[in-house]
């Protein structure tokens, strides 16, 4: 299973073979210090360390699928730049995406992936939340392999940290598909694809192909004490850090930060 594991961390992409989209889902981090000291930490369950290697889901986690996400936007005739990179963010706190590649379900439904009876009742279970119908949602216990990080939204543009994870029960399915996609070819592009109508001239199809995503190419962004990634966030809050010594106050201009985080690229000017 490592061999495996490692395989796919050593690419230099992450690799979205066809009949395989990804679920995502946003959260935020702060630093234990920072947590200690604000008012309200004690009521964050934001992440106080980010996920590295692998990580357990605790209760469940709420995701939105790929498509979903990108049609939200345009149901609201928005631009894909407008694209949420943030769900809620907390004081002090900056924000980062978790992906987890999952087989499309009408691909395991029509058997375009090999799997068992039980496989494709439990994925119907996941794409339904589980009788939420809400959003698809990951039960506690499940085991997420990371295989690589990108610091872009590819639908939005906008700069953010994000980790691409595989469910450890998937890792063979996945790797099997990921080999033939590099035996039959797939595109570097991974822009939506707006080209493509059904019947009624409604978008479909955003990824019509075999595609990938490219890895961040600095390895190092996350480890360390401070981490790049922590300093950055020491940074974005220096105003405040600097104004108060001890315990840290409730940030009431809030949207001071959505701006900063949606227009990260930009407002840090970083090329990343």
């Amino acid at each position: 299973m490592q061999e495996k594991i490692e395989f796919l961390r050593n690419l230099n992409e992450i690799i979205i073979p066809y009949n395989f989209t990804y679920f995502h889902h946003s959260t935020s981090y702060i630093s234990e210090e920072l947590k200690n000291r604000t008012m309200n930490g004690k009521f964050m369950r934001n992440w106080t360390r980010l996920p590295q290697n692998e990580f357990t889901i605790r209760k469940e986690m709420s995701f939105v699928t790929r498509d979903n996400r990108i049609n939200e936007v345009l149901d609201y005739k928005k631009p894909l730049s407008s694209a949420s990179i943030t769900y809620t963010l907390p004081d002090y706190s900056k924000p980062f995406c978790i992906r987890v590649i999952m087989p499309k379900i009408e691909a395991v439904m029509e058997n375009k992936i090999n799997t068992t009876d039980q496989y494709k009742e439990e994925l119907q279970k996941i794409y339904r939340g589980y009788g939420d119908g809400r959003h698809p949602k990951l039960k506690g216990g499940e085991k997420i392999i990371l295989i690589g990080s990108s610091t872009t939204d590819e639908v939005s543009g906008k700069a953010v940290d994000i980790f691409y994870g595989v469910r450890e029960c998937d890792i063979d399915i996945y790797l099997k598909s990921v080999i033939e996609t590099m035996k039959l070819g797939y595109i570097n592009n991974s822009e939506v694809n707006m080209q493509t109508f059904d019947e009624y001239g409604k978008n479909i199809e955003f990824y019509p192909q075999n595609y990938s995503i490219e890895k961040s190419k600095n390895e190092n962004r996350y480890i360390g004490s401070p981490s790049e990634f922590e300093q950055e966030l020491y940074e974005d809050y220096r105003e405040e850090l600097e104004s108060n010594n001890s315990m840290l106050p409730r940030i009431f201009d809030y949207h001071k930060y959505y701006k900063l985080y949606n227009n990260y690229k930009n407002n840090k000017n970083k090329t990343k």
